[in-house]
C-alpha cells in the first residue's frame, strides 16, 4: 500500500542494495494505477522530508503536481518521459536526499526540482540545442509562481539543479565542479550563467548531482530488468530499437556511474554486466563507433 513510511524510497535504513532497490520497485508498481500519482508521491515525500504545507516551495509544487496529474505537462503520449517517469524521479530524489545527508530544506529544494525535472517534456529530447528542454520546464514552472513567491535561493538552487540534467552540457559540469570542490582540480567556465554559482557552493554540486542521479536510479540503477524494461519505454518514445551497444556506451562513457549514491552502485553494474552479456552473446564491439 502506498506509500509504506517503512520502506525504501521512503526509508533509508536498509544496508543491502539490491533489497533496497526492490522496495523502491515495488513503491513504482503501486503507484502505476493512480490517478492521482503525481499529488500522491509530492505530499508523501513532502511529509517524508519534512516540508511544511504553508511553505511555498510545497503550495507551488502541489499546484503543478495536480495539474500534472489532469494532463498538463504530463508528458502526453510519451512512452518514458511522462507523469509516471516524474513520480519516479521524485520517489529517487526522496531516498537519495536522505541517504546524502541533505539537510531538510536542500531536499526540499531537490524534491521540488525533481517534481519540474522534464515538466512538459516533448519526448523528443533537445536535439543539439544545449538546455533547451530544462530551460522550457523552468520556464513553466515558474508561471506557477506569480501568486507564490518562492525565495530567491530556492529558485537559483532548483534552476542550477534542473540544468545539471542536462547529461550532455550540465552534468559533465557538476561533476567537474564537485571534482573541483573535492580534489582541488580546474574549472571551466560554466556552460550556462545559471550554473555560475557551482564554482562555489560545494552542497549547490551535490544536489545537482543528486537530481542527476536520481534520474539514473529510477531507470538504471535499480538492476537489469528495471534497466532492460526503460530501454524499451525510450525505444518506443524515439521510434527507432534499441541497442545493447548504444546503452553500454552511454553507462561507460557519458554518465558511467554514481558520484554522491555510491550505495547503489552493485545495482548499476547488474545492469552494465547485463549488456555486456548480450554484446558477448551477440558478438557486437562494446563501443559502437567501433563498428
Amino acid at each position: 500500500m502506498f506509500p509504506d513510511k517503512q520502506k525504501a524510497p521512503f526509508s533509508i535504513r536498509g544496508q543491502d542494495a539490491r533489497q533496497v532497490a526492490m522496495e523502491i520497485e515495488a513503491c513504482f508498481r503501486d503507484i502505476e494505477p493512480l490517478t492521482d500519482k503525481m499529488t500522491a508521491c509530492f505530499t508523501a515525500v513532502a511529509n517524508c522530508i519534512g516540508l511544511d504545507c504553508h511553505d511555498p516551495l510545497f503550495m507551488v509544487g502541489i499546484r503543478i503536481a495536480d495539474d500534472i496529474d489532469h494532463g498538463i505537462g504530463a508528458g502526453g503520449s510519451n512512452s518514458y518521459h511522462n507523469r509516471q517517469h516524474f513520480c519516479e524521479v521524485l520517489l529517487s530524489a526522496c531516498q537519495l536526499g536522505q541517504r546524502a545527508g541533505l539537510s531538510p530544506r536542500e531536499q526540499a529544494q531537490l524534491a521540488f526540482a525533481a517534481l519540474i525535472h522534464d515538466f512538459h517534456h516533448d519526448g523528443r529530447g533537445n536535439r543539439g540545442v544545449a538546455f533547451k528542454l530544462e530551460l522550457q520546464s523552468l520556464e513553466k514552472a515558474k508561471r506557477y509562481c506569480n501568486n507564490i513567491a518562492i525565495a530567491e535561493d530556492d529558485w537559483q538552487r532548483i534552476v542550477a539543479m534542473v540544468l545539471c540534467t542536462d547529461i550532455m552540457n550540465g552534468t559533465p559540469y557538476a561533476r567537474q565542479a564537485h571534482a573541483f570542490h573535492t580534489a582541488a582540480g580546474e574549472l571551466d567556465d560554466a556552460p550556462h550563467p545559471e550554473l555560475a554559482p557551482l564554482a562555489s557552493d560545494a552542497r549547490l554540486c551535490m544536489q545537482c548531482l543528486l537530481l542527476g542521479e536520481s534520474d539514473l536510479l529510477a531507470s538504471f540503477g535499480l538492476g537489469a530488468a528495471s534497466g532492460t524494461a526503460t530501454e524499451e519505454k525510450l525505444a518506443k518514445e524515439v521510434g527507432k530499437p534499441t541497442s545493447p551497444e548504444n546503452k553500454l556506451f552511454f553507462l561507460e562513457n557519458i554518465f558511467k556511474d554514481f558520484v554522491i549514491s555510491s550505495f547503489f552502485r552493485t545495482n548499476l553494474q547488474a545492469t552494465r554486466e547485463s549488456i555486456q552479456k548480450i554484446l558477448v552473446e551477440q558478438k557486437i564491439p562494446a563501443n559502437p563507433y567501433d563498428a
